[in-house]
């Protein structure tokens, strides 16, 4: 996965103080300096470590020399200038580099989450996003062996593509470029991201149940169906009544035991927000799309509750123990909805026991997963 930064829009929050004290900050294994780098802002006092992620990386490489020394600092511009420098004759560009021992950086992240509450609703809350930068000289630029047997770069993409599989280094042969550091990414005001992204859903659906399909029944016998024109909202009347699913996970927390006991949602997951506008087709513009996926923060190990036991009450142990663990009630409903630890079977299955009297349900828990049952939704 590759990091990249988004425009800016209305729900960022423009700190430029904290993005340099955040960029001061050394990197420690318990992100302490970090921490007090952000709780000196006045406004995120009560700021802490949500959760945090690694396993990406920037797109984006820089070139050294073999000495280390650097040299662009984003080898695709600087492979399009080499290219030209040789008249676009691609063959002779990576014959030339080739044998000029260059390296290819690689920049490691660890993206974390920090929120801080502001109380009241479930979504007042700031969401910083910092992505810890740890950038090593991580492969030569072109393979030194011989690849005679490699076709000629067609383009400029086969060029970086060939650059890009140079040898990888390891162990001590892989020296980092320099420091660790933080950087600030993003700082969300998360209840401001939730209105516009509701926005945003309400007016797609208003205009996706407007969208007239050709629908034609099934005709038994080999019989002729005659197709006629119906709206997606005729197709779906029950649909309308639905909200969009990032605005139904904070209800449904409000309004279950989950938020009634107390517990506040941002200190059990955080979120990896998206915004994006599609390119424009002709005369009709982008069409844009918000959304998230939940981020846990429990940070202890979580069985996955796979199979279903023979007894709906040994399932509705399993389920409780995850409530017990990371101390919210019905807490287990809402990792069904992230899907990684608790499947879809399960939920269905403590209705349906529910229903039928063999478990007890308190009303607005049940209410809760009935709604879900009839129109299901997850991350």
């Amino acid at each position: 996965m590759t990091i990249d930064s988004g425009d800016a829009v209305d729900y960022d929050i423009e700190m430029p103080e904290l993005a340099q004290a955040v960029a001061r900050a050394p990197v420690e294994p318990k992100h302490s300096a970090l921490l007090d780098a952000v709780r000196s802002h006045r406004c995120l006092s009560d700021a802490k470590v949500g959760a945090w992620r690694n396993g990406s990386w920037l797109s984006r490489r820089k070139v050294v020399t073999a000495a280390g020394q650097l040299v662009h600092e984003d080898h695709a511009e600087w492979l399009q200038q080499q290219c030209a420098l040789d008249g676009g004759d691609l063959s002779r560009t990576v014959r030339r580099l080739r044998a000029l021992d260059y390296r290819l950086t690689e920049c490691e992240i660890t993206t974390l989450y920090l929120v801080h509450d502001r109380g009241g609703r479930q979504q007042d809350f700031v969401q910083l996003t910092v992505h810890q930068e740890d950038e090593f000289i991580e492969r030569r630029l072109f393979s030194v062996n011989d690849t005679s047997w490699r076709r000629s770069p067609r383009d400029l993409s086969d060029v970086i593509d060939e650059a890009e599989d140079g040898e990888r280094f390891s162990g001590e042969s892989k020296a980092r470029f320099r420091p660790a550091a933080y950087r600030l990414a993003r700082a969300i005001d998360f209840a401001a991201f939730l209105h516009e992204a509701i926005a945003v859903e309400s007016a797609r659906r208003v205009m996706q149940r407007q969208r007239v399909i050709m629908v034609a029944d099934v005709v038994p016998d080999g019989g002729i169906a005659v197709a006629r024109p119906m709206t997606v909202g005729d197709l779906d009347p029950e649909g309308g009544r639905f909200a969009w699913a990032g605005q139904r996970l904070f209800e449904d927390w409000s309004f279950s035991s989950a938020g009634r006991s107390g517990a506040r949602l941002c200190d059990h997951w955080v979120f990896q927000t998206s915004d994006y506008t599609s390119p424009a087709r002709g005369n009709a513009p982008g069409e844009r799309s918000m959304s998230f996926v939940p981020v846990w923060t429990f940070r202890a190990r979580l069985a996955e509750v796979a199979r279903l036991p023979a007894s709906v009450h040994a399932l509705y142990g399993k389920l409780e123990t995850i409530d017990r663990r990371t101390g919210v009630p019905f807490g287990w409903y809402f990792w069904m909805l992230h899907g990684n630890r608790v499947h879809d079977a399960a939920g269905r299955a403590i209705l349906e026991a529910a229903e039928a009297g063999m478990i007890v349900l308190l009303e607005h828990d049940y209410r809760t997963l009935k709604t879900w049952y009839e129109r299901p939704y997850g991350f």
